[in-house]
């Protein structure tokens, strides 16, 4: 009777679920149950795609990538390989490692295969960006903001909603979204986009009357949120503190004063003056605007010798 060998592997994460981008190790225990001693045992281990940086460890320094030779394993004896990596930071689903052992006594193929999957937590990286159009914005007109709410995923961002605190001293005008619905409530613009795909990017446009006596800046702010059922890995681009969704723009005083004078004769009936005869001059004046002249407006009037 031949030599005939019982090897034995199995597979082990280090972490389940796990991030994107984290790090990801594999225990990898490969056994000799004998009754012979093995000889020439290749561990061929399939590195799944969304594993990178991988390095390979073993007692027996025989590895090519993830291809392991064990020059001889004893009846009982086990020794432990070790794969390690970085998991993409695009990483979606299910990562799943198969690993295989072989050698020429084989006798029970049915261990010598072990797969481990490994769950990989869904990451929705929602992002806002917002832009003032009317820069710089006139007291007594109305001004527009894009407002961007992007998924840089890598998994789809479910009930994605957009708010923004309307500025003081603005009515609410006008907001189109090419998705979902935006309505204004409490001085709150809330823009509801539904689920946004991996890389998908929604532009809000945003309109406001500012109020004629405004002045100082237009301060305003958009922020995001999605459903719990993803993780966003970086709220700091979404949040209050993200710089990106607020601007900050000078409030431009723009009256526009307009003079208009008139003679008006004592006598309404004779239309020719007269040298000795009354009169008197009306005298209006007129704001075009847009805006409120907010300091004080002096006339000044050189009258005739």
């Amino acid at each position: 009777v031949g030599p005939s060998s019982d090897i034995s592997v199995t597979k082990v994460d280090s972490v389940d679920p796990v991030d994107p981008g984290a790090p990801l190790t594999y225990t990898v225990p490969v056994t000799n149950n004998g009754p012979s001693t093995a000889t020439d045992v290749v561990l061929t281990d399939t590195v799944p795609a969304e594993l990178t940086n991988v390095v390979v460890s073993s007692p027996v320094d025989r590895c090519t990538a993830a291809t392991c030779t064990i020059p001889s394993l004893a009846p009982g004896e086990s020794l432990e390989i070790t794969i390690a990596g970085t998991v993409s930071d695009r990483a979606l689903g299910t990562i799943t490692n198969t690993v295989t052992v072989s050698h020429p006594n084989a006798d029970n193929p049915a261990n010598d295969t072990a797969t481990e999957p490994t769950a990989v937590t869904p990451f929705a990286d929602v992002q806002v960006a917002k832009t003032t159009i009317t820069s710089p914005a006139a007291a007594g007109e109305t001004g527009r903001y894009h407002t961007s709410a992007r998924n840089d995923g890598p998994a789809p961002a479910d009930e994605v909603v957009l708010l923004d605190t309307l500025p003081p001293d603005t009515t609410y005008v006008n907001a189109s979204s090419p998705v979902g619905t935006c309505a204004v409530a409490a001085g709150q613009l809330t823009c509801e986009l539904g689920t946004l795909g991996d890389q998908t990017e929604i532009l809000i446009d945003l309109d406001l009357l500012l109020d004629p006596s405004a002045n100082g800046t237009l301060d305003n702010q958009a922020t995001a949120t999605s459903s719990n059922s993803t993780v966003d890995p970086d709220p700091s681009n979404n949040d209050a503190t993200n710089a990106a969704g607020q601007t900050s723009d000078p409030i431009e005083i723009q009256p526009d004063l307009r003079v208009r004078k008139a003679l008006i004769p004592g006598d309404p009936l004779e239309a020719d003056l007269v040298a000795g005869d009354d009169f008197e001059y009306l005298i209006e004046v007129f704001n075009d605007g847009p805006s409120t002249a907010q300091a004080t407006v002096t006339l000044t009037d050189d009258l005739p010798d």
